[in-house]
């Protein structure tokens, strides 16, 4: 479990500017974090992979310091004190989720070709009911919007 930052923070960059972005944002890189609060780089590989952007990565991130900081309300080493809590950190996260959430692209698609032949020939595979019997029964089909004027 090895943790590193290069202060080398870009949202478009390589991994090691990614990771230092999400440390940037969830404030966790060495200035300001407390040792409770580290995170790993395996876990913010982690939530790069798993969230939609790098707001949501960051929100997992201050999430998993907050966690990790609960109880804690300050520390002092020498006559340096350090607030950086679980308050701050959850109340970060949020902040964070409510930025990540406006940064979601939408998907319109399907699935490849090849991979609805696979899902076709799995032996295991339960066809979903709806395509088995949709147009079996025409006469309890939903009226047509020119029904539904003479209707009226």
């Amino acid at each position: 479990m090895s943790w590193t930052y290069g202060n080398d923070p870009n949202a478009t960059g390589t991994a090691a500017q990614k990771r230092d972005a999400i440390r940037v944002l969830a404030q966790i890189n060495s200035s300001t974090a407390q040792p409770d609060a580290s995170i790993t780089d395996e876990e913010i590989a982690f939530f790069l992979v798993n969230e939609a952007n790098l707001y949501m990565a960051a929100y997992r991130a201050a999430l998993c310091a907050a966690g990790r900081t609960k109880g804690i309300a300050s520390r002092t080493i020498g006559s340096l004190t350090i607030a950086y809590g679980h308050a701050f950190y959850q109340d970060l996260a949020i902040e964070l989720k409510a930025r990540g959430s406006s940064h979601q692209e939408p998907f319109v698609g399907g699935i490849s070709r090849d991979d609805k032949a696979v899902l076709h020939d799995d032996s295991d595979w339960i066809a979903p009911a709806m395509s088995v019997v949709q147009f079996d029964h025409p006469e309890v089909a939903p009226l047509s919007t020119q029904d539904v004027w003479e209707q009226a």
